[in-house]
């Protein structure tokens, strides 16, 4: 039972995971009352991370966060969107304490908002352990801890 559960989830973290060089961008919708800006934001983010000019997306996803959690709230799904971009960016700069916890709060918004199902949920698990040994542990633990299979080795990432 929890090798199918682990399966499962591995199979939707597999073809969920969308490479930001893929040029598909999803740039959330404005939700009813909210402006147009963040979504406006949102895509300047994305094109100034697709051009590789990371250092100049990095002051914009963080305005990004702050708004989303203004306007939207601290535990909406669209405010762990931008907390993802954000710790990528971070990522990126091999800023990797900054990125963490970043993406760990990603998790549990969606996690709770979404259910731990979602694919939402799987891309922060992967990011958790895309990070590095230290991160790449505590992601392959989480994951284990989610599917109930906690025999080493059992959550192993695709190499």
């Amino acid at each position: 039972m929890a090798q199918s559960r682990f399966a499962s989830l591995l199979t939707l973290m597999l073809f969920t995971w969308v490479p930001a060089t893929s040029g598909i961008v999803l740039a959330p919708q404005p939700a009813h009352g909210q402006s147009r800006a963040l979504p406006d934001l949102y895509k300047r983010v994305r094109a100034l991370e697709s051009a590789g000019r990371y250092a100049e997306a990095t002051p914009l996803a963080e305005q990004l966060v702050r708004r989303n959690e203004a306007e939207l709230g601290e535990n909406h799904p669209d405010t762990a969107v931008a907390l993802n971009h954000l710790a990528n960016l971070y990522e990126t700069l091999g800023r990797y304490a900054d990125a963490e916890p970043l993406y760990k709060r990603s998790l549990a918004i969606n996690e709770k908002a979404l259910g731990a199902a979602h694919p939402n949920v799987a891309r922060s698990l992967n990011n958790l352990g895309r990070l590095g040994p230290g991160p790449f542990r505590r992601g392959r633990a989480a994951l284990q801890a989610r599917t109930g299979d906690a025999r080493e080795g059992a959550a192993r990432w695709p190499s």
